[in-house]
């Protein structure tokens, strides 16, 4: 893990991003912000400075995955900190904003959702900015127009689909599953495609796949019909609650499992009764690593709430683009510069696992966490590395 990230922080910076992060996920929805002189890229005086090159940060203020993006930028604000004084500055912008920011960014990252990103990265690719992605888990992405200039900070849909089949076979003893998506996004699509493919490899092991557009009705008689023995819910995390609590109301008391947008503080809490599971990237409760142990204690400190794995992701994916910055001479500071430069980047550890991006679609080899939600709390049960990955399904 980065040294940088055992620097005292300095809290009167962090507090004017913080409020920069605040405006940005607000009035800034509609327009690109820059950050306050001094904090990222300006005159470090206050006074009028040419304007440094441009980082676009892009991450939605509002909807369906707001919360883990909210998570995630707060991760890559307490990374920003931690930086100083730079040459490049950064614009928080949301997705209807990327298109005017993308006209002056030499790079960008952000995005916790595979649907976000399809939507964001179209004017980046445009531009040819290379574009770092934080939670978006679809391998597919590397195949849109301009794909060649996405990175990603995460592990993929694939691997995290296949370690929790393996994770429900192996430890829950499940063999009948249930796989609840929602539709039509494109990550409860992909990651339980990934879950169906992993479990036609494990012994005995059967699904039923059944698609839902109201959370607050997903399909529950048709989900329960084979009486399953777990059912797999991939959704988007403004649904998980609602969802899990329709299952429990239909009676349902098996084990409900998840992947990672089930990542959000109220999973714990949601229809108490059964466990539910769920991967994700990171983990900092009983038996975390040190490196984990010190970035949530930080996080907590600063910001008063639990980080989740999203805000490691954040923070990940801002050292990671620091990194590949600081390396470039000054004659390189360019869109193809710092796409030359990601790729080049050595393998290091973040706090979510290794960071590499050596060619396009790649994703690093991380463990998934698979958590337990059960009596309002939660707990790891299993860290694991799946034993085969499935091949996604970019036609679908």
């Amino acid at each position: 893990m980065s040294g940088l990230l055992v620097r005292r922080i300095r809290r009167d910076v962090l507090a004017s991003l913080v409020a920069t992060m605040s405006i940005a996920m607000g009035a800034c929805a509609v327009a690109g912000c820059a950050p306050k002189a001094g904090s990222a890229g300006g005159g470090a005086d206050g006074s009028a400075a040419p304007r440094a090159p441009r980082i676009a940060c892009v991450f939605e203020p509002t909807g369906a995955v707001s919360e883990l993006d909210r998570a995630a930028l707060k991760g890559a604000m307490l990374a920003r900190e931690e930086l100083g004084g730079t040459w490049w500055g950064i614009d928080i912008v949301s997705v209807a904003s990327a298109a005017s920011s993308a006209e002056g960014a030499i790079a960008a990252f952000g995005c916790s959702d595979s649907d976000e990103l399809r939507a964001a990265f179209a004017p980046f690719a445009a531009k040819g900015a290379p574009f770092l992605a934080v939670g978006a888990t679809d391998p597919c992405l590397a195949r849109l127009p301009g794909g060649e200039r996405l990175s990603f900070a995460c592990y993929s849909d694939p691997a995290q689909g296949a370690a929790m089949a393996e994770f429900a076979h192996g430890e829950l003893g499940a063999r009948r599953v249930t796989v609840l998506f929602e539709a039509p996004g494109d990550f409860p699509i992909a990651v339980s495609q990934a879950f169906v493919a992993a479990a036609r490899a494990l012994d005995g092991m059967t699904t039923t796949s059944v698609a839902f557009t109201d959370a607050r009705n997903p399909s529950v008689d048709e989900a329960l019909r084979v009486r399953p023995d777990a059912v797999y819910l991939a959704c988007l995390p403004s649904s998980v609650v609602p969802a899990i609590g329709a299952l429990r109301e239909a009676g349902f008391d098996g084990a409900i499992l998840g992947p990672d947008s089930f990542d959000v503080p109220d999973v714990a809490q949601a229809s108490l009764g059964a466990p539910r599971y769920f991967s994700t990237h990171a983990w900092f409760g009983k038996g975390a690593g040190s490196a984990q142990t010190l970035f949530a204690s930080l996080y907590r400190a600063k910001f008063g709430e639990e980080p989740s794995a999203f805000s490691a992701l954040g923070y990940d994916a801002m050292q990671a683009m620091a990194r590949a910055l600081e390396a470039l001479p000054r004659e390189r500071r360019t869109r193809d510069g710092v796409a030359d430069a990601l790729r080049a980047l050595a393998p290091h550890d973040g706090v979510s696992g290794e960071i590499v991006f050596p060619k396009a679609g790649h994703f690093a080899s991380k463990p998934v966490f698979i958590v337990k939600a059960a009596n309002d709390g939660r707990s790891l049960a299993r860290r694991l590395s799946p034993a085969r990955v499935p091949e996604p399904n970019c036609a679908r």
